[in-house]
């Protein structure tokens, strides 16, 4: 009894030490993933042992309403970014509606809330006021930030909406107050030394003209630009060429959240809607944290990089940009380039695939090596370059994808696990040809399920990736432990036999494996295949 209470004890010291341990991690990471309610009274953010900056802050709040003339129930815009003079650049900020007269340290009550979010915000309730404070959702560099306060209903005294700015963990303002006035341009940030001169820090691409003056797809539906766009395609004929035989077509391509400055967004554009010898064009940044518009070629699920020499002659009058995380590409394009093989005639209609990656990098060591999020959605129809459109796109269905998850599920979540059942407890509550004759009938059914759901997934992907996942690897595991067990029980010998144990320990260890890693890998299929 002794022995058991100091393993317990000895147990409860370690869960004990790991807490603190992650309570000591979180306390010297700050919070990247925003301000926690702590804030809420004097809008510091929690960093033990760490003060507020007391110089000039190199950020600026700029509101557009009079602190004491402001129409009630009403949005007002107001706008965190960098002061002219500096280049700085913050990663966290906490912003409320306070008195005007207030001091600058105090604990006071927010007034007014915050709506219609940009992306990378999220609203909090403080005070028991719900959405009356606002702060980030990562700690990506950020240079301007655009929130919409809607004031109270009643007007009682003087406003004015305060933030805290976060430039790293023992660097940070507290309650910058703010200037009156319109909301300021987006300011271009020099390139770094050594880049080509048409990149530049921002690039604003938009949805004004979409359906009007040029073809559009986004998304969400209601996006608006690349700061709130998770994807953005444009499209407009914007001159002819030389020969005046042929027009030239400018493409915009935004969105791709990157969580790690690396990952790319594409356009595909496809005769059937699969992968597999398409015209891409891409916006890609790169480990070294430039953007570069690309242009490709799709040879079955690997993209293959057109020659220098193309790129150059092909993709013309390059913008590109990377901010707060997002990336931006504009370029110019001819509508075809007289290399069938590698580029498609883009005045003929195609069907436009889009989509994006955005971490990491492939096989090949670079974003565009590496597979896309999720399956890349699909137009509804078949456009043209010159053509003017608001389109709208559609997952792609994978229907064998589908039965290889559902056929999967079946066979190691339910007839597997029933049969590993009935023979390990049911031996003793049934006679021997009953639970024997479930069992095999069972197992058979995991067999036969399981051999037609690796078919289903060949023929949809129609090869073993080069690039394939622990699913895939640990999947094929999986399926060939279960071939295995009917051959391996034509071994079975007598149960008298000496060498009987062999056996049962033999078929008692695949069997568990491959059921431990089959359901797991089904569980992970069905989620991913039918969300």
């Amino acid at each position: 009894m002794n022995d058991l209470q100091s393993i317990l004890l000895a147990f409860l010291r370690l869960i004990l030490l790991l807490g603190c341990i992650k309570w000591q991690d979180c306390a010297v990471h700050g919070h990247p993933h925003g301000a926690g309610l702590g804030s809420c009274g004097n809008m510091l953010p929690v960093h033990q042992s760490v003060a507020a900056q007391t110089s000039a802050s190199p950020f600026v709040v700029t509101q557009t309403f009079n602190p004491a003339s402001y129409n009630t129930s009403t949005v007002y815009k107001v706008s965190l970014s960098v002061a002219q003079s500096s280049s700085a650049r913050f990663k966290g900020y906490f912003c409320q509606g306070r008195a005007a007269l207030s001091l600058t340290n105090d604990n006071g009550s927010p007034l007014g809330t915050f709506v219609n979010l940009p992306t990378g915000a999220k609203t909090m309730t403080c005070g028991g006021l719900v959405a009356s404070a606002v702060t980030h959702i990562d700690s990506s560099l950020k240079s301007r930030v655009v929130l919409n306060w809607l004031s109270p209903n009643t007007r009682s005294e003087s406003i004015e909406v305060r933030c805290s700015f976060v430039q790293s963990f023992g660097t940070f303002w507290q309650q910058v107050r703010p200037t009156v006035g319109a909301i300021p341009a987006r300011r271009p940030v020099i390139p770094p030394s050594g880049g080509p001169p048409n990149d530049v820090g921002l690039l604003a691409v938009n949805t004004t003209g979409c359906g009007e003056t040029k073809g559009c797809y986004r998304d969400p539906s209601l996006c608006s630009s690349e700061q709130d766009c998770d994807f953005l395609y444009t499209q407009r004929i914007v001159t002819q060429s030389a020969n005046s035989t042929q027009a030239v077509v400018e493409i915009e391509l935004a969105g791709a959240k990157l969580s790690n400055g690396q990952g790319w967004v594409a356009v595909g554009y496809s005769s059937d809607g699969q992968m597999g010898n398409d015209d891409v064009l891409a916006c890609e940044a790169g480990s070294s944290g430039r953007v570069y518009a690309k242009n490709l070629w799709d040879i079955r699920k690997h993209n293959v990089i057109d020659n220098p020499s193309d790129g150059a002659q092909y993709l013309q009058n390059i913008v590109t940009s990377q901010l707060n995380g997002r990336i931006s590409c504009r370029f110019q394009r001819v509508l075809d380039t007289g290399n069938p093989t590698r580029d498609l005639d883009l005045s003929k209609p195609w069907t436009l695939m889009f989509g994006m990656r955005s971490t990491g990098t492939g096989s090949q060591g670079s974003p565009l090596s590496a597979i896309h999020n999720g399956n890349p959605l699909t137009s509804t129809k078949r456009v043209r370059a010159t053509d003017i459109f608001e389109i709208q796109a559609k997952g792609e269905p994978a229907l064998l994808l589908k039965i290889h998850a559902g056929l999967m599920a079946l066979s190691w979540m339910i007839f597997s696990a029933i049969g590993l059942f009935l023979a390990r407890f049911m031996r003793k509550a049934w006679d021997t040809p009953r639970w024997f004759t479930s069992h095999r009938a069972l197992m058979v059914m995991v067999w036969v399920c399981s051999i037609l759901a690796t078919v289903a997934v060949f023929l949809e992907v129609k090869e073993f990736s080069r690039e394939a996942t622990l699913h895939a690897v640990f999947g094929l595991i999986t399926v060939s432990l279960a071939f295995i067990q009917p051959f391996m029980s034509l071994l079975r010998c007598a149960p008298d036999n000496s060498r009987r144990v062999i056996f049962n320990w033999a078929h008692r260890i695949v069997g568990f494996v491959a059921q431990g890693l089959g359901c797991k890998k089904a569980l992970q299929l069905v989620i991913f295949s039918f969300n």
